[in-house]
């Protein structure tokens, strides 16, 4: 007789305690058929019962510790609900419950945005979070039926780090537009409250600023809706009216904001650490920084070329050339070999130099 195992486990998912009856139904028949052979069983069997009652009783059970919520699994299935703090019971073996953390976890964001004056920048923080129990997703179970389960098991972190590094960088790209890199950086603290905003808040103040803000003198006084521009200017002066709403919002059941809900976590803060130029951008500064100062030293060398030329007419390229370079540094001992000749590309010019002076001071001398 072949058995089908999938039937089987849609039994158990439907009605557990039928499989718990039956294998109690099973286990007395057993009982009586073994005592009607020979008594003598029974100094076998009753510690079997015993042992076999005991692991029944400790799969039955389950203790969430403090700082944890539990949901149960039945046959690998989420099952509506959330075991809070203390024990609680279950079907034994075909019920596991998986233990969360509520403790505040912290995760790295990097999120870069480009400038107006086409910088890039890297923003760096920190996203202090926790799982919510509370949040729930609607599934469809194996029996087709609708049913609201914990949506953070279902998340993995990498998820949610990705997750709310693209929702920042889409509201930096917002603003990158906007302003150029100094004003990203001089405003590190209004850029840290308007991402605040973001990821806490259900509404957002620049988008129903009347709620937050009753000031007679704020700037924006009966302006719903902020443009784009004046976002960083806003959120700098709001600062504490936001502060304010993320304290009322906390703990409200439905309150949650949009990144909460989709990730099913409460997030506590993001600590914005700093605001630099991304690699690329600090490497392409460092190369024009170098490149100017090549540019000014060469400058300043063959400036003094022509002052040693006008003292020294008879001198040679590479005799000017070691002079300007003695005078810029006097630790300087060196032979210049290039394809231009010993003197190299600034003996080259240097000499260029030295034939139109002794050209003019040729010409002086026939007049």
């Amino acid at each position: 007789m072949k058995i089908n195992l999938q039937s089987v486990k849609e039994i158990y998912a439907k009605a557990p305690w039928k499989a718990l009856v039956a294998a109690a139904m099973l286990v007395v028949i057993l009982a009586i058929v073994l005592l009607s052979i020979n008594p003598w069983t029974t100094l076998f069997f009753v510690p079997m019962l015993i042992v076999g009652g005991f692991i029944l009783l400790v799969n039955a059970i389950v203790m969430v510790p403090r700082n944890h919520y539990g949901t149960k699994l039945r046959l690998g299935e989420r099952l509506p609900g959330a075991l809070m703090e203390g024990w609680h019971k279950k079907w034994p073996f075909i019920e596991e419950v998986e233990i969360i953390s509520t403790e505040l976890d912290e995760m790295d964001i990097n999120a870069t945005l480009t400038t107006a004056d086409n910088l890039g920048l890297t923003v760096k923080g920190s996203l202090q979070y926790s799982p919510d129990p509370r949040i729930t997703e609607c599934i469809r179970n194996r029996q087709g039926e609708e049913v609201h389960v914990n949506k953070f098991i279902g998340i993995s972190d990498a998820v949610i780090r990705d997750g709310i590094k693209e929702m920042i960088e889409a509201i930096l790209g917002t603003l990158g537009g906007q302003h150029e890199h100094e004003v990203f950086i001089k405003q590190r603290l209004a850029l840290g409250v308007l991402v605040n905003a973001i990821l806490i808040l259900r509404v957002l103040p620049h988008e129903k600023h009347t709620k937050y803000c009753k000031k007679d003198t704020c700037p924006w006084k009966n302006q719903d809706l902020i443009e784009v521009e004046k976002l960083l200017d806003f959120y700098l002066a709001h600062r504490h009216e936001v502060s304010k709403a993320i304290k009322r919002q906390r703990g409200v059941a439905k309150h949650e904001s949009e990144v909460e809900e989709r990730y099913g976590i409460s997030i506590e803060t993001f600590a914005l650490s700093k605001v630099t130029f991304s690699a690329d951008t600090a490497q392409a500064l460092e190369e024009k920084k170098r490149a100017e100062f090549r540019k000014e030293a060469a400058t300043v060398k063959l400036e003094l070329v022509k002052e040693f030329k006008g003292v020294l007419p008879n001198a040679s390229p590479q005799l000017l050339l070691n002079a300007a370079d003695t005078t810029l540094d006097p630790s300087v001992n060196k032979s210049i070999t290039s394809v231009e000749g010993e003197a190299g590309v600034l003996g080259a010019i240097a000499a260029l130099t030295g034939n139109s002076s002794g050209g003019s001071g040729k010409k002086g001398k026939k007049g």
